[in-house]
């Protein structure tokens, strides 16, 4: 197998996701507002939802997140999915 094929084989992306405001939460809005009225959608449909946790509901979604994949992740797995090497 060529160099290319294996580096794609084995591609993987790691996004670290953190619970610190990098933007205001103004400005969060506005972005996302502009984003979902400016898409297009399929058919015009304008169908368009979004959920933006921050704050204290941010941090007790990503802890529900993470009770609900202990009980589907081996616990080799669990310190992957945590962030904890």
């Amino acid at each position: 197998m060529s160099d290319f094929y294996k580096a794609m084989e084995n591609r993987r992306t790691i996004h670290h996701l953190s619970n610190e405001a990098v933007i205001s939460q103004e400005r969060l809005e506005q972005v996302i507002g502009n984003a979902l009225n400016f898409t297009p959608t399929a058919f015009n449909a304008q169908e368009q939802r979004l959920v933006l946790l921050t704050y204290e509901k941010h941090v007790w979604f990503w802890n529900q997140v993470k009770s609900a994949l202990k009980s589907h992740c081996t616990r080799r797995e669990l310190p992957r999915i945590s962030g904890k090497d």
